[in-house]
């Protein structure tokens, strides 16, 4: 049996998808991001110690224009692009600390939802 821990984040950013060196259209959006993981110790630990983690990791881009933080200021911030980025840094973080990315889900609008699946 496999159980998995789902944690949910809401975050503001602001971008421009038609160019990443120029500040034309730019509009906000309330991204929604889950995460699933594993804990890879399979021993309790308190949930508040991985949030923290996540949070930490999201809040460089909280209400910010994302097209001026790294990568993003070289390849166009779509949901995909920003889906892959934070799935593959997050994989990195919680790997750190023991816990396995599973999945990521992220949205800008509710009926909408790209989702990455990792092998775990």
């Amino acid at each position: 049996m496999i159980s998995e821990y789902r944690y949910k984040f809401n975050i503001n950013i602001s971008h421009s998808i038609e160019s990443t060196f120029e500040k034309k259209h730019i509009h906000s959006h309330n991204i929604s991001i889950t995460v699933f993981v594993i804990n890879n110790e399979q021993e309790f630990i308190l949930y508040d110690e991985i949030e923290d983690t996540i949070k930490s990791y999201l809040e460089q881009f909280n209400k910010r224009y994302i097209n001026g933080i790294k990568p993003f200021d070289k390849i166009i911030p779509t949901i995909e692009n920003i889906g892959m980025e934070f799935y593959r840094n997050l994989k990195i973080i919680l790997g750190e600390n023991n816990y396995i990315l599973t999945r990521l889900e992220i949205s800008e609008i509710p009926t909408r939802t790209y989702i990455i699946n990792g092998e775990g």
